[in-house]
């Protein structure tokens, strides 16, 4: 007993040493959870030499990822000008997200599941070598000083450098009631903010031709500018969708053809979004959602003229609680 003691003994020491001499990467690997990563940046020294639009920059100035998107789609982007387009090698791109490489490597085909840890992403990125994809897609990188902020933010800003500076001098002036009156530099910036935040490319909003939901324009993308399987969009059956009959003799006919608003040009990101991905969005005009676009003679109504048309009309009591009355003018 005293002889296969110390052998007992030995074995463990080994099996320790074996668990402990685990590489970094693969103890990472095995993890789940706790945190996220952080952001990644490139310096503009670095990014340079594969800029191919934009403007110049300092070797110091910082940029973050925006998109890696074809040549097609970068001719429908709009882009501020503080961004530059690239052709980053892919290498370069393996500090992004698990979400970003995996659509990057969706792009390009490179065989990965969503499931799939981080290193294992950038293990197949790193090997993948050059493609027809490679020369025809690139990538978009924005300033990190000229990221567009909103006015609350632009106004915590200016405050927390300049304001906060003369709080802490210390000086008995700092402590009058009322305080002084806002700087011309202070209102002027106030004045920016606000045309900015109330122009119209910044209110303006759009139906999705997908969907059929308003979204501001300035979000959306041309409809022309999305590659996607119209098939998605089809369906054969007269429950999902049907055309429209001028007299109850008229046959009842399905749609043919993609089911979309025809009136709309532009698609928003969460429909763009699935159909890249070869799936039909959630909110789809095909998932029994169509009824047909407005007829004629219901366009352009006044207020009372959709209040007798509808089918719910909405009536307050004397004690301001809301009550219906259904087929009020057409018994529909």
């Amino acid at each position: 007993m005293t002889d296969v003691l110390p052998l007992i003994i030995g074995c463990c020491a080994d099996f320790i040493m074996a668990i402990c001499s685990v590489s970094e990467i693969q103890v990472r690997d095995q993890l789940r959870g706790g945190g996220h990563r952080s952001t990644a940046k490139w310096l503009y020294y670095d990014v340079q030499k594969f800029q191919v639009k934009g403007q110049t920059f300092s070797p110091e100035a910082e940029f973050i990822f925006l998109k890696h998107i074809s040549k097609k789609e970068l001719s429908h982007l709009h882009r501020f000008e503080s961004d530059i387009v690239t052709v980053l090698p892919l290498p370069q791109l393996q500090d992004l997200t698990r979400t970003q490489l995996f659509d990057i490597a969706t792009k390009h085909g490179i065989p990965l599941k969503k499931l799939d840890n981080w290193a294992t992403m950038v293990q197949h990125i790193n090997s993948h070598g050059e493609c027809s994809t490679c020369s025809d897609h690139f990538t978009v990188l924005r300033n990190i000083d000229c990221t567009p902020k909103t006015s609350t933010e632009r106004v915590r800003a200016f405050r927390s450098k300049h304001v906060q500076a003369h709080l802490r001098t210390g000086s008995a002036d700092n402590n009058l009631f009322p305080p002084l009156p806002p700087s011309e530099q202070l209102m002027q910036m106030l004045i920016n903010s606000y045309c900015h935040d109330i122009n119209p490319t910044a209110v303006t909003e759009e139906g999705c031709a997908c969907c059929g939901m308003l979204f501001l324009s300035k979000e959306m993308q041309p409809l022309t500018g999305v590659n996607f399987d119209s098939n998605l969009l089809q369906s054969d059956s007269i429950q999902i969708a049907r055309q429209a009959r001028m007299s109850p003799s008229d046959d009842v006919k399905p749609v043919i053809g993609p089911i979309i608003a025809s009136s709309c040009k532009k698609i928003c990101a969460s429909c763009s979004h699935s159909l890249s991905h070869n799936k039909t969005p959630k909110n789809a005009l095909v998932n029994a959602n169509w009824l047909g676009d407005v007829p004629h003679e219901l366009q352009g109504l006044s207020f009372t003229e959709k209040m007798l048309v509808a089918r719910v009309c909405h009536n307050y009591d004397s004690e301001g609680r809301v009550s219906y009355i259904r087929d009020l003018a057409w018994g529909f």
